[in-house]
């Protein structure tokens, strides 16, 4: 690369690159018509390109966007977004590709690709990276690449290379034999202090592990690749060593570790070393010289396990979690070999990869100890390779099962009841704890019946929860215990879930449904109660009581098992989504047990951090502080826009601010609160072009949602627009200390009739139950009638339109 320096280093990382612990220091938006860049980056297009907020899709072969600083980094990076429209892209620093590959979305978990592509170690100057479409078809058959924007990274005054990852890794320690160090915190880099550094090929990425900050995910189409060194000649004796979760046998079968040889011959007698399994993907095997050895130390999928191989002469030891499984004889020598180490494939290259999860991998050049063996799996040396624990039982009043989902899937109620993952369950960010768990529509977990699980009488079933959508099927299942053959009869105990698309809160005893009108996004995080005492259901959205409903049934026993993302049936109702400290129990608790789960005095904390779950279909990022959200209707129409605020964790006891808009696009009718302060005290004054609006709250507010909405009338023509602009913003925690929050202003375009049909929130986005619902409100005069909800086109809003939109949303 010409403007690069040796120590380039190419990673792409997984989500999004705001939400890392050390996210880029300056971002550019694709799309500029919607976002003014930064005086950091000038970003230009070529070609028929697509937009949408702050996203742009490259539309065709050749197409390309291009950013270019303007200031001197070592550290440049774009942002993918992909759904299930796109296919292959290219990017090139300064010219020189740097990377290739497929961003389709289902490839990935949770249909998306969301990955951040991050090119450091550059010489320090200014850069340009582009990223072409390649007019290579993703698996929908559309080849469209969505980049949704820029990053770069201010060089450190000390250094020309700064740390080139979201988290930085451990530094290199030198130890006894250890001739490579992977511990994939973030990035492939080599600690054993051999710079034995790696390169990833394909969509590898990071996610939680065992050891340290990450672990390295394969996809089944991805490796590394590490330069051939003399340090990686072992010609004598040897230990393998590593933390390995593998999904399945991987691409080809084998679920190949690394090997080291010719890429032509198969691993001819020339080819040094391997570690791999048997074609099942079941058992430890390593290749020397050409010859198998396949052991008796048996790993089963989906689970962690410290897999360790020693050559001690002509002697192979076989260990699984420090406990030696089983011995081998290979009375052979191994070959110098001036090929590359692949981590995550077979050198035949083209069928046999790995598919699962590594972390802390080590290659030494001779053969460990047991009491060495012992010391790396129970965590002596640093950094110790000691799975993350979960929480002790602690017996509660009434809990049978709780699921803090911190990289496991065990019941720490003291019941013992443990769940088994069925698919691909990951373990990612969440709000309680070290981890929330994944469902990526396709998946679950499966607990074993027993007694502790037959609820008789009450219940209270709570959790966090974060929908991606309404889950494959619809329904958005959270648990279910049931016949599994007969969808829910009379013998089928209970099962907390949604409406059939995905909004409401609902269960089901018994047979019988129950549909609240506790309501809940998509994409966000709410710490969902249901309760049952005597007959009476209540049904809790962040401690808060949103609805009361009756069921007069008692709950039967049952022998089948609790599964929990899916719905017995089994075959199309699946959540899709993250969940986090789910728990169950035989009483309904009461609001002040239910209050303390949600603020946190009963441990662990759900102090609320929550991270959104990438989705398919581009959605607005998350600013950390108060947004005056974009939005769009026709004119005649009103329209309710809120203020929302993400990611400010204080207690926010008073708040003033000023907002302003156009008065010839758009008039001002009404202030509302939100969703965070429903008990505040405030007031508004409505100025020609101005609304002042301020707060108070005698124990304050906090979390993420809304503050206020304000309803507008348009008056606006057609194609005209209005900024929505926050002039000012205070406030003060509730112990009276000053806090500073961020402020990001909105857009308010007037659309035509046609476009803003049924669309009630002016988001833009695909109509839901809410569009329904806000028709309905019209038809009985509960809210002004709304012309655009008029979908039949017959002069008036009813309930016909409301159905419409219904069916819509539903997709019938």
């Amino acid at each position: 690369m010409t403007a690069a320096s040796a120590q380039v280093n190419t990673v792409l990382y997984d989500g999004n690159a705001v939400e890392f612990a050390i996210p880029p220091d300056v971002v550019a938006f694709a799309n500029t018509a919607y976002v003014t860049p930064p005086s950091e980056f000038q970003v230009t297009t070529s070609g028929t390109i697509w937009r949408y907020n702050e996203w742009i899709a490259l539309m065709d072969q050749g197409n390309w966007v291009e950013a270019k600083t303007t200031v001197e980094t070592t550290t440049v990076g774009v942002q993918f977004w992909g759904d299930i429209n796109d296919g292959w892209a290219r990017v090139l620093v300064d010219g020189n590709e740097v990377w290739a590959g497929d961003t389709y979305g289902d490839h990935y978990e949770g249909n998306a690709f969301i990955r951040y592509l991050e090119v450091s170690g550059l010489d320090r100057g200014i850069h340009t990276i582009r990223v072409e479409n390649m007019g290579i078809n993703g698996m929908d058959g559309e080849d469209d690449v969505t980049i949704y924007f820029f990053g770069l990274r201010a060089p450190s005054p000390a250094s020309s290379t700064p740390t080139p990852t979201p988290t930085p890794g451990p530094t290199p320690i030198p130890e006894k034999g250890l001739v490579a160090y992977y511990p994939f915190d973030g990035d492939v880099r080599d600690y054993s202090g051999n710079n034995n550094h790696g390169t990833t090929v394909g969509n590898m990425a990071f996610t939680s592990g065992v050891v340290g900050s990450s672990a390295a995910t394969f996809d089944g189409k991805s490796h590394i690749e590490v330069k051939d060194s003399d340090s990686l000649d072992l010609t004598g004796d040897f230990t393998f060593s590593g933390w390995l979760n593998k999904q399945d046998a991987g691409v080809g079968g084998w679920a190949v570790v690394f090997s080291k040889g010719d890429t032509s011959s198969q691993l001819g007698g020339d080819s040094p070393y391997a570690l791999y399994h048997d074609s099942t993907g079941v058992y430890s095997s390593v290749r020397v010289s050409g010859q198998t050895i396949i052991s008796a130390a048996e790993t089963n999928f989906n689970e962690w396990y410290f897999v360790t191989v020693t050559k001690d002469g002509g002697e192979l030891k076989f260990y699984i979690n420090g406990e030696l499984k089983d011995t081998k004889t290979a009375a052979v020598s191994m070959p110098e070999s001036d090929t590359k180490l692949l981590i995550g494939i077979d050198p035949p290259g083209v069928i046999e990869y790995f598919k699962g999860s590594m972390d802390d991998l080590r290659i030494y050049n001779y053969a460990l100890s047991q009491s060495e063996i012992n010391g790396l799996y129970q965590g002596s040396p640093s950094p110790a390779p000691t799975p993350t624990p979960g929480p002790t039982p602690a017996p509660e009043r009434g809990l049978v099962a709780y699921y803090p989902f911190d990289g496991d899937v065990r019941d720490y109620s003291g019941n013992n009841n443990h769940g088994t993952i069925n698919g691909n369950v990951a373990f990612a960010t969440g709000v309680v704890g070290s981890s929330a768990a994944t469902f990526d529509g396709n998946s679950y977990v499966e607990v074993q019946d027993s007694n502790s699980l037959d609820l008789t009488e009450d219940f209270t079933f709570a959790g966090w929860l974060n929908k991606r959508d309404a889950g494959v099927g619809g329904w958005a299942v959270v648990f279910s215990k049931g016949d599994t053959s007969s969808l829910f009869p009379s013998s089928s105990p209970y099962a907390l879930y949604h409406d059939s698309n995905g909004i409401y809160s609902s269960v089901r005893i018994a047979g019988q449904t129950t549909t609240s009108t506790a309501e809940t996004n998509f994409n966000e995080w709410y710490f969902v109660t249901v309760t049952k005492d005597g007959s009476e259901l209540k049904f809790y959205i962040n401690g808060d009581l949103k609805d009361t409903k009756t069921a007069v049934v008692s709950i039967p026993e049952s022998d089948t098992n609790l599964l929990i993302g899916i719905d017995p049936p089994g075959v199309s109702e699946y959540f899709r989504g993250s969940m986090d400290d789910l728990r169950i129990y035989n009483v309904a608790l009461s609001q002040s047990e239910i209050n303390a789960l949600y603020q946190g005095s009963t441990a662990p904390a759900p102090t609320p951090t929550p991270t959104p779950t990438p989705t398919p279909t581009p959605v607005a990022d998350r600013f950390n502080g108060m947004t005056f959200e974009s939005r769009s209707k026709a004119t005649g129409s009103s329209v309710q826009i809120p203020l929302t605020l993400y990611g400010v964790r204080e207690n926010i006891g008073n708040m003033d601010m000023t907002l302003r808009y156009d008065s010839s696009v758009l008039v001002a009718t009404e202030v509302v609160k939100g969703s965070l302060t429903s008990d505040s005290l405030y007031d508004y004054n409505i100025i020609d072009g101005t609304v002042r609006i301020s707060f108070a709250d005698k124990d304050g507010f906090y979390g993420d949602g809304s503050v206020v909405h304000v309803r507008f009338n348009v008056v606006g023509p057609e194609g005209s627009f209005t900024d929505l602009d926050i002039v000012s913003l205070s406030a003060n925690r509730a112990d009276m200390t000053p806090v500073t929050i961020s402020a990001r202003d909105g857009v308010f375009e007037v659309i035509s009739l046609e476009e803003s049909k049924g669309d009630a929130a002016g988001d833009g986005g695909e109509l839901t139950a809410l569009d329904a619902l806000y028709a309905l409100q019209m038809a009985v005069g509960k809210i002004p009638e709304d012309l655009t909800m008029d979908v039949n086109g017959d002069g008036s809003v009813t309930s016909i339109d409301a159905r419409q939109i219904l069916k819509s949303s539903a997709k019938l």
